[in-house]
């Protein structure tokens, strides 16, 4: 019965990422123009103007926290801890550049692999047809959920206790 549970949790926290990561796919691509101003009138006109956004540069912490609260209350998991990050890939590579986003203890528990569960990392795809399809960096959402079977027990208390 617990690691039916456990796995459902699992589960649902995929599918709370997933939720959060396709919403953040659609801001892929996108250049970081200004809304109603043309390139030539603006005086301060740079380069700048034709790079696309990463999704890191468009949320703060506090948005993807608040995103990610969203997904985990519509998954019906309220009150569950976690912790994430939103990193870039090296394009040589195709490893973590960087931690672009991350929540407080992300790095402290990412670590321990026995006690918490991260998230499979889903890689946020420029959506086709865009205009910086290729050319946006790839980005992906990590979630984890520390101490993840202390949630799984309490979820089962009340059957646990009614069997006794």
């Amino acid at each position: 019965m617990t690691q039916l549970r456990e796995e459902q949790i699992k589960q649902k926290v995929d599918d709370a990422t997933r939720i959060v990561a396709d919403e953040f796919s659609a801001y892929k691509g996108a250049y970081s123009g200004i809304k109603g101003q043309s390139p030539v009138v603006m005086e301060n006109f740079s380069m700048e103007f034709f790079k696309p956004v990463i999704v890191a540069n468009r949320f703060t912490v506090a948005d993807i926290d608040k995103k990610l609260r969203a997904a985990f209350k519509q998954v019906k998991l309220e009150g569950v801890p976690f912790e994430f990050a939103l990193a870039s890939f090296n394009p040589r590579s195709n490893m973590p550049g960087q931690l672009e986003r991350t929540s407080k203890n992300f790095e402290k528990v990412f670590e321990d692999t026995i006690h918490n569960y991260l998230s499979q990392p889903i890689v946020l795809v420029t959506p086709s047809g865009s205009p910086a399809e290729n050319l946006s960096p790839d980005e992906s959402l990590m979630v984890v959920v520390p101490n993840y079977k202390k949630f799984v027990y309490q979820s089962l208390f009340w059957n646990i206790a009614s069997a006794i």
